[in-house]
């Protein structure tokens, strides 16, 4: 894919002090150089390529480059002519922002001096990069991940970017291999990165594999049905029999043996025409009714009874008051017997009841006379009834009330008792009907499932039709010859990594036999002069480290920009490649003003000459279809590859010069990486 980094470009927040961002230019096709001392902003480079070609989170450094930025923006050099991509500076706190501006330029126009606002999302601007880069919206599942996997263009370009903490790093090759989505991701669709599997051959096998998918349900569909049909028909005799119990068989009707009469049975049964069979009870509903009209009733009589209940207890509650209270004054007064007690209590030297004189001749027969009286009323009151006769004849006319109302209670009641008997039967009854409902509706089933699954249906014609577009799929796709393009494609990254490793600091050991691409975890296994083969990671020395991510990068983008179409853009970022040679007692460089640098000499120097000089041999077009382009951030000066042709030098960021212009912040302090 024709897509290089013409420019880099930050906004300033001030735009009306500072009206020109500051803009980073590159040449294309070439290696370009950006040397500079620390915290000057080189390592913001990679990021900001990186978050302007869509990435999840802003890794863009903090401090000055953040503090004094509105806008980063790229301009990228494609087939079709210029880019730009620009993405709001993320508000502090925040991880990034999806808000986009993108512009296509013409090929002399300048960049914008200010943008207020942004009219895309990170989403729109990825889906537009895949485009460009030609990779299908397509899912594939054939990796086994618990997850569907579309590639887009974000993932290949971890295939570009090499920053400090990847460009010399054991155990990873490539940008985000440390994250395990990522990494299965790419790996499972490298074969349509190398350009061994096309788009037609993806879209054919995710379809062969939907097809076989649901084959495969359709064959364990039909089992289990088979499996259900033969289950029903060993069942069958027993429905039969409880089909008799309910009435669908006649009672001297013999239940054959035979599978297929059992079908004939059921079929008969099924086929009955049973709409003129008027059930034998009244419907549940016109019960209820009447139910809930007696119950009406019911409630009233009881009603009714219950008062008349509480009047008849009443009267009874008096009746029984008077009676006891008689009771109570016959005890009194037979206790107190006045007449005896004056009899026999008087004397006759005692004083006179009557004139109360002591000497009252007639005293006694005074006192006799009031005996006789006194006895006369207590005669009298013996003679007296306490409970009238009225109160009797009241208590009588209650409790007949009260018999009658009870009397027609119990007979609503036995009504009722009628009525709920018949309402249990009516339930008997609806539970067989029920019951033979679910039956016959059985019986369908079976039939049905018996013609399904014997017959020819219309999952028998989908199972047909998608064996014919398999076969007709399998005619043109190849996966042997996939297979045997991406082993060619590798074989060929192989050698060209081999080649380029060899003119590095590389260890001899490893110079003679080709290394083996891994294609799971996306590396490149080295081998010793016994052919026995090491991961990076069993590899020691960090100049082999380095030399094998710049030797797999350069020869990537060589396969690459042979081919006639590659979905990766022909461009690599470095940050600080010759970190594992610095610091060094030989390669003393003087970043304090106003002093020269010592001279590099010795090894260390030669290693990272052989380093650019490699990263510049393999930019170079050849007899590829296209070039590539290299940007290298770097502590090493001119002195390292000044004397190497076709390397584009841009300005050193040394003595105040860094990529945040030192007009846009006040103080002097260091600018970080």
């Amino acid at each position: 894919m024709q897509f290089q980094i013409e420019k880099i470009i930050v906004w300033p927040i001030d735009s009306e002090r500072f009206p020109h961002p500051r803009e980073v230019e590159f040449k294309l096709n070439c290696v370009n150089v950006i040397s500079g001392e620390s915290r000057t902003g080189k390592s913001a480079i990679v990021a900001i390529i990186d978050y302007c070609l869509g990435s999840d989170e802003c890794t863009i450094p903090g401090g000055k480059v953040r503090d004094n930025a509105s806008w980063f923006g790229v301009i990228a050099a494609h087939a079709g002519g210029r880019l730009l991509l620009a993405r709001r500076n993320p508000p502090p706190g925040t991880k990034s922002t999806g808000e986009f501006y993108i512009q296509e330029l013409d090929k002399d126009e300048p960049t914008p001096s200010k943008i207020k606002k942004g009219e895309f999302d990170a989403d729109y601007a990825v889906d537009m990069l895949s485009k460009l880069a030609g990779i299908p919206a397509l899912r594939r599942t054939d990796s086994g991940a618990s997850q569907d996997e579309k590639i887009t263009f974000r993932d290949v370009a971890h295939l570009l970017l090499q920053p400090q903490d990847i460009v010399a790093s054991r155990l990873i090759m490539f940008n985000k291999m440390n994250e395990y989505w990522s990494k299965v991701k790419l790996s499972n669709w490298f074969n349509f990165v190398l350009g061994a599997e096309s788009e037609q051959d993806v879209r054919d096998k995710i379809r062969l594999e939907a097809i076989r998918l649901r084959l495969d349900q359709i064959e364990r569909q039909k089992k289990a049905d088979l499996d259900e049909l033969n289950r029903w028909v060993n069942d069958l005799s027993g429905n039969l029999r409880n089909a008799r119990a309910l009435g669908l068989v006649e009672e001297d009707e013999v239940i054959p043996e035979d599978k297929k009469e059992l079908l004939l049975l059921a079929k008969k049964i099924v086929d009955e025409d049973r709409s003129g069979i008027k059930p034998k009870h009244r419907s549940k509903s016109s019960i209820d009714r009447e139910l809930k009209r007696l119950d009406d009733e019911y409630q009233k009589l009881n009603a009714d009874a219950s008062a008349k209940k509480r009047r008849l207890d009443t009267a009874s509650d008096l009746r029984t008051a008077l009676i006891e209270a008689g009771d109570v004054t016959a005890i009194r007064r037979d206790r107190l017997q006045i007449s005896k007690w004056i009899e026999a209590n008087w004397r006759p030297a005692q004083i006179c009841p009557v004139c109360g004189g002591a000497t009252h001749p007639a005293a006694k027969s005074e006192v006799g006379k009031i005996c006789r009286e006194v006895l006369r009323c207590e005669t009298a009151v013996n003679n007296i009834k306490h409970v009238p006769e009225t109160t009797q004849a009241v208590i009588d006319l209650r409790q007949r009330e009260y018999d009658e109302a009870a009397k027609k209670l119990s007979a609503k009641e036995a009504q009722i008792k009628v009525l709920e008997d018949e309402k249990r039967e009516v339930r008997g009854y609806l539970e067989e009907e029920r019951q033979r409902a679910r039956l016959i509706q059985a019986l369908k089933d079976l039939i049905k499932l018996n013609e399904a699954t014997l017959g020819k249906t219309e999952i028998d014609a989908e199972a047909e039709k998608l064996r014919a577009e398999e076969k007709e799929i399998r005619r043109r796709y190849n996966q042997a010859a996939i297979k045997a393009r991406a082993k060619a494609a590798q074989l060929k990254i192989c050698e060209l990594t081999l080649g380029i490793f060899k003119s590095l600091d590389s260890e001899d050991i490893y110079q003679t036999n080709l290394p083996e691409f891994d294609e799971k975890n996306l590396t490149v296994k080295l081998a010793d002069t016994k052919n026995v083969k090491y991961s990076l990671s069993e590899v020691g020395s960090a100049s082999n480290w380095v030399s094998l991510h710049v030797a797999l990068t350069c020869a990537l983008q060589e396969y690459l920009t042979s081919l006639t179409s590659s979905c990766v853009p022909n461009f690599v970022v470095y940050d600080q490649p010759s970190q594992v040679y610095f610091p060094s007692p030989k390669l003393v460089r003087n970043d304090e003003p106003n002093k020269p640098d010592k001279p590099l000499v010795g090894k260390d120097l030669e290693a990272m000459r052989k380093m650019f000089a490699a990263i510049n041999q393999s930019t170079r077009k050849g007899n590829r279809t296209f070039s590539w382009q290299a940007i290298v951030l770097e502590h090493a000066g001119e002195d390292v590859y000044g004397a190497i042709p076709n390397i584009n030098k841009l300005k050193p960021w040394r003595d105040g010069e860094a990529l945040i212009p030192h007009e846009w912040y006040e103080s002097n302090e260091a600018i970080p990486e």
